[in-house]
């Protein structure tokens, strides 16, 4: 499914969770990550939440989108970070 098929306007404040295996330093790779891809990110705007035992940890985030390519350009740098599994 296409963005486009869900009517977005861009440029828009765009939410993305990310799913990764925990590990030491993750979070400041996931910002600077983000941050290449909107300059205008702000590292406390991003929430965590660790799993249960610690094993698995979840980034939510928002970012300015200024198109659907932007969207996907991001979802795949984010991908190249080893332990992440999942970005939606």
């Amino acid at each position: 499914m296409k963005i486009s098929e869900h009517n977005i306007s861009f440029p828009c404040d765009y939410p993305i969770k990310i799913l990764c295996k925990n590990r030491s330093g993750l979070f400041n790779e996931i910002v600077k990550c983000v941050s290449k891809h909107d300059l205008s990110f702000i590292e406390s705007s991003a929430s965590e939440k660790m799993s249960k035992k610690n094993t698995y940890v979840s980034f939510s985030i928002l970012f300015k989108a200024l198109s659907e390519a932007h969207v996907k350009d991001l979802y795949l740098d984010l991908k190249k970070i080893e332990s992440v599994k999942l970005v939606l």
